[in-house]
């Protein structure tokens, strides 16, 4: 007989957030971001942010994160991460392009000819 027991996360009710609705909070590189779910919420699993990017305007100066991995996901305009040395462009259009940094690898991001919308 086994003695195991599994942990489990604290089970939530299922959450509408509305695209007005959000915290808002100053990106790092001064643009404008909104906390649609925190960590806080998803009980440490993830956070989703959504920020614009002008075109042509830089996104955070190079940074790598040691814990997490981001994604992101492109609803208007264009975005390109590079990381490594090596770009990854997302494109909107029928195939909304979702794109991965992984932990670890240093990346930035620029949006670098039309305004982007990325969550």
């Amino acid at each position: 007989m086994s003695t195991h027991r599994s942990r489990r996360r604290p089970v939530g009710s299922p959450v509408a957030v509305a695209a007005s609705d959000g915290v808002a909070i100053p990106g790092p590189a001064g643009q404008h971001m909104t906390v649609k779910i925190s960590g806080a919420a998803s009980y440490g699993a993830y956070s989703l942010i959504e920020h614009s990017q002008a075109p042509g305007a830089p996104g955070p100066p190079a940074h790598l994160h040691r814990d997490h991995e981001e994604a992101f996901y492109v609803v208007e305009g264009e975005l390109t991460l590079a990381g490594r040395g090596r770009g990854a462009a997302g494109r909107s259009g029928p195939n909304k392009p979702a794109m991965r940094s992984p932990r670890s690898v240093e990346r930035s991001s620029v949006a670098p000819c039309t305004q982007a919308r990325v969550r």
